[in-house]
């Protein structure tokens, strides 16, 4: 098994061109360049500004970081690995966003029980072969943590069809890049 380390880097913003450091752990799986930039091309049009990111399975960082560089005000990047937490940490000096940003070393779901902040943002991209994708999105669709209004975007394999809703999550459309796709929800008004 290759666990040398991979280079990814900043598509967009004031950080463009900028490298972050990756690893090739077989759970880990980086957002290629394309996504990232249809990702965030999809919440400029949906959203004038990124808020408050939770950046869930943050993997070493990037989309947390992208959205940092494209003017996000703040992110907290979610974790279970320790080592990997270390690399987020190393990649947001090396971007120069420590002081905008917290990481967590703890499993995704735990977090939307224990994070007390409302995010205007969630990015969530789970291993492709897990079965907590749903467990999580029914998890978000009743969490705090979704603020009213707040856009959630779901990386996951083009071969699995999310649900149309997801308790106060409502979709708004899937747009397929390959064998990735990327649905969008968006979190229902309180009335």
């Amino acid at each position: 098994m290759d666990t040398g380390k991979v280079l990814l880097r900043i598509t967009g913003g004031t950080a463009r061109g900028r490298t972050l450091r990756g690893t090739r752990k077989p759970a880990l799986r980086p957002t290629r360049s394309l996504v990232k930039e249809a990702l965030f091309s999809i919440l400029a049009s949906l959203t004038p500004s990124l808020g408050r990111v939770l950046d869930l399975y943050a993997g070493a960082g990037a989309l947390g970081i992208e959205a940092l560089s494209r003017e996000a005000e703040w992110v907290d990047f979610v974790e279970r690995d320790a080592k990997t937490c270390a690399l987020i940490r190393q990649n947001l000096a090396s971007a120069e966003f420590s002081d905008k940003a917290r990481v967590f070393h703890i499993a995704a779901r735990k977090a939307l029980f224990i994070l007390h902040d409302r995010y205007d943002i969630v990015v969530l991209d789970p291993p492709y072969n897990s079965d907590e994708l749903d467990k999580v999105m029914g998890d978000l669709g009743e969490s705090p943590a979704v603020g009213e209004n707040a856009l959630v975007v779901a990386e996951h394999s083009s071969r699995r069809e999310l649900a149309p809703r997801y308790g106060r999550l409502t979709l708004l459309k899937t747009r397929r890049y390959g064998d990735t796709s990327l649905s969008i929800f968006r979190q229902e008004v309180q009335s």
